[in-house]
């Protein structure tokens, strides 16, 4: 096992180039979808969506990026009819802009919102609230608050998505990168991710220490995890959610 190392991700700089960012969450966006990212979560909302009848689900998706899961969930809905509003929130105006178009070139429509979900009170109206690949960036409190702010402010349910930390999935997750995109910048910034992520086990730790009830948490894709909380599932004697 690798100890966690946290540093920024190249993302999350402040000198990088428009261009060069958007290359870089172009080549994450592959890597998502070679991983599976997108439709594994998607399994789970569309699970809980069809017990909703004919009134929509509604998702908001945290630090979304380029879009590219939110967007796919949205495109697997209208596909097979399901009522879904998804929401996707990022702290970058690039990414929003980014949202925007790719959602438009997909043919799907989703709300795209500017805000900084860490020091931010995040929008309420919503059965599910998820994360994917954002978690490994945050100190341990920082990923508490956001757990607890994001159970405060779902109705039905949290599900997060990230990369599993180990020796094995930081070569499988650096060959993938390789393999997916030409950029250096990605190259390295994979690894950064990985070495900075927690394992499974952590996570589960910090998510029930959080949130004060049990989480599954379940290795799922090639090198994640997958957590996921129902207000459905919590013991009456266990706070309900917001």
């Amino acid at each position: 096992m690798i100890k966690r190392e946290l540093q920024p991700d190249w993302t999350g700089q402040s000198d990088r180039s428009d261009r060069e960012y958007l290359q870089t969450l172009t080549g994450l966006a592959k890597l998502n979808q070679f991983t599976g990212v997108a439709a594994a979560m998607y399994r789970h909302l569309r699970k809980n969506a069809q017990v909703r009848n004919s009134s929509p689900m509604r998702v908001l998706d945290l630090a979304s990026g380029a879009g590219d899961v939110p967007i796919a969930w949205a495109r697997r809905a209208a596909y097979e009819g399901l009522a879904m509003q998804i929401t996707a929130l990022d702290i970058c105006s690039d990414a929003i802009e980014e949202q925007q178009r790719r959602a438009s070139a997909a043919g799907v429509a989703i709300r795209s919102l500017q805000m900084d979900c860490l020091s931010s009170s995040l929008p309420c109206g919503f059965e599910f609230v998820t994360c994917s690949m954002f978690m490994h960036r945050l100190e341990e409190m920082q990923a508490v608050r956001l757990l607890q702010a994001m159970q405060a402010t779902s109705e039905d349910g949290i599900l997060v998505c990230d990369l599993d930390r180990s020796r094995l999935n930081l070569c499988l997750v650096s060959a993938g990168a390789y393999f997916l995109s030409r950029s250096p910048v990605v190259h390295q910034d994979v690894k950064t991710r990985v070495r900075s992520a927690f394992t499974a086990n952590e996570f589960k730790q910090v998510a029930e220490s959080a949130l004060g009830r049990p989480v599954r948490v379940r290795r799922a894709l090639p090198c994640h995890f997958m957590a996921t909380l129902e207000a459905r599932t919590v013991p009456d004697s266990s706070v309900a959610f917001a």
